[in-house]
């Protein structure tokens, strides 16, 4: 069994967009959290984009998990050109349930103590490894 809808904890509503943290147990209480940044295009703006970066700053700063976004249509450049606005890197491709292959973007908190003292490797599902990726369809991207 994988990673399951646990939580929906809502970041910010703007008339420009709205984002939202879907948290993702798994059988042994393991956590996953997914982003979901829709965006309406007809009133983006580069004023909203740094909101944005600042709205996603200040959740970086409450917590050290790390966050996945899934991108909605495969190989997307414009949606891997917004993502990396926000700190978020590549870190692996996903089979989603209709059968894509999508690329699976992550943040992590730079500079954090737990990280330099951490004994668990790298692909630990805890630390966000590709492990940790569900074979579910989970969505972020701009609408």
């Amino acid at each position: 069994m994988g990673f399951e809808f646990y939580a929906e904890h809502s970041l910010s509503k703007w008339p420009e967009y709205h984002s939202v943290l879907h948290e993702l147990r798994d059988e042994h209480g393991n956590q996953m959290l997914t982003i979901h940044m829709n965006v309406d295009p007809l009133r983006f703006s580069p004023g909203v984009l740094k909101r944005m970066q600042r709205e996603f700053a200040a959740l970086r700063q409450c917590t050290d998990a790390t966050i996945f976004a899934i991108e909605d249509f495969p190989d997307d450049d414009k949606w891997e050109r917004y993502v990396s606005h926000m700190g978020f890197e590549f870190s692996s491709r996903v089979e989603c349930t209709d059968g894509q292959s999508r690329r699976c973007f992550v943040s992590k908190k730079k500079n954090n103590e737990h990280d330099k003292h951490s004994d668990l490797p790298a692909d630990d599902p805890a630390v966000g490894g590709a492990a940790a990726l569900p074979s579910a369809g989970v969505r972020a991207g701009i609408d």
